[in-house]
Formats: C-alpha cells, sequence, structure tokens
C-alpha cells in the first residue's frame, strides 16, 4: 500500500480522524460501503512511496511520468493506489492493476466493475482525501487554507449573491468554506466545467434538501468538504 489512510469521522464539526491499519478497521469501512454510506480516507504526503510494478496500469504508469514535479507525480501515484486499494478490497479482487480505471466525458474518474461503489479525489499541498461511496455519485475537496487568495474578488466572480454576502461579512475562512462546497459539490454532480458556479447556490441546494453537504477540516490548515446528492435514498 502507498499510504497510511485515515479514516475522517464525522464525530463534530471538522470531524476526526481514525487509523485504518487493522483488518478490523477495514471491515468497518467496506461494511459502510456494502451499506450504501460513505467513507472519506485521508493521508499526508510523508506516507506517500512508489508502486510496485503491479499495483498501476500501464496507462496510469505512462501518465505518472510526465509530471515534472515530484509532489505531483506520488499525488497522483498515492490516490491511484488509495482508490484501487478501497475497490479491490470491497469487490475482493487480489491485483490492483487489475480493477479497471475509466474517465467519464466530463473528466471524472470511475470503476466500470459490476457492483464497484463511486468515488471521488482531491488533493492539496501535501495531503489527499479519497471521498467513496457505496450508492450514489460523492463529490469531495480539499485547499490548503495558507495559500494567498484574492477571496473577494474570486467569490464576486464565481459565487452566488447571497454567498458573496456571506464572505463579504465573514471574510476568508467562509470563503473556503464555500469554495470547497463549490468545488465538491461540481465534481458530484460530474459536470466539470460546464455549469456556472455562480448560478450553484449551495446553501439554497442544502435547504431545498437536494444535497447533504458535511465540512471536513482534518488539519488545522486544511478545509474540506464532501458532498452527496440526496436522491440516492
Amino acid at each position: 500500500m502507498c499510504a497510511k489512510p485515515q479514516r475522517w469521522e464525522p464525530s463534530n464539526s471538522g470531524g476526526t480522524l481514525l487509523p485504518v491499519d487493522r483488518e478490523a478497521d477495514w471491515r468497518k469501512v467496506l461494511g459502510h460501503l456494502a451499506e450504501g454510506r460513505t467513507e472519506v480516507l485521508l493521508c499526508s504526503d510523508e506516507t506517500w512511496s512508489d508502486p510496485l510494478p503491479d499495483c498501476l496500469s500501464s496507462g496510469e504508469c505512462e501518465q505518472a511520468g510526465k509530471f515534472r514535479r515530484d509532489a505531483d507525480r506520488k499525488a497522483f501515484v498515492a490516490g491511484r493506489l488509495l482508490m484501487r486499494t478501497v475497490i479491490a478490497r470491497f469487490l475482493e479482487i487480489p491485483t490492483l492493476a487489475d480493477i479497471p480505471i475509466e474517465t467519464g466525458e466530463k473528466g471524472k474518474p470511475f470503476c466500470p466493475l459490476s457492483g464497484a461503489p463511486a468515488f471521488n479525489l482531491s488533493h492539496t499541498r501535501g495531503w489527499l482525501g479519497l471521498a467513496i461511496r457505496g450508492q450514489g455519485p460523492v463529490g469531495v475537496d480539499l485547499e490548503d487554507t495558507r495559500r494567498k487568495v484574492r477571496h473577494l474578488d474570486l467569490a464576486r466572480r464565481y459565487f452566488s449573491d447571497a454567498e458573496v454576502a456571506r464572505v463579504e461579512a465573514d471574510g476568508e475562512k467562509t470563503f473556503f468554506q464555500i469554495w470547497t462546497r463549490k468545488e465538491a459539490l461540481v465534481k458530484c454532480m460530474g459536470v466539470g466545467l460546464t455549469v456556472s458556479l455562480r448560478e450553484l447556490d449551495t446553501f439554497a441546494l442544502e435547504a431545498e434538501g437536494r444535497c447533504q453537504f458535511q465540512e471536513i477540516a482534518p488539519a488545522p490548515f486544511l478545509q474540506g468538504c464532501l458532498v452527496t446528492d440526496t436522491d440516492a435514498h
């Protein structure tokens, strides 16, 4: 395994991280997926390493070799191995490279095997997060809040009027909260860049009960969001 994942437990506003390093831990994760629930696994770059030759497909190995920055290559490899590990355990497939990972027309990866769970991946500055759901689409986004952004300019360009008002009142922290909500929502919807972010008011969608948003804050400088739709239940 390329990384030592930790399981996000939404026990409070930001949640806590629990290790997934025993078979009992994996049984809990897989049991939740079998029930149609969602799991989020996170790991930091301190645990990333290069894969064994039989862990990735030939296409993925080729793609990994095209990254100019070593950190980007390792993030790509760690993410692919993490998603393959969970799917392999869930479908009881012994060889990771035997799991096909395809990309939809809007760019969202998926596993075409019968019974495979839906998943979504995000990484930012040394962390990656994998959201995996037993039933229905899922989206996740992580952002490092230490990076400098012109948050008001970005909010006025990409946020709805109601969301902009929240950022103007509350500042940069709220900007990152809404930004991750929007990114995770778009990824859950699988629409890529074909939709106007200004037209997606995440709080209105949440109030209407069409989507569920859960904040993820696994480290003091990380802001994230998990999004699932409600139609699958």
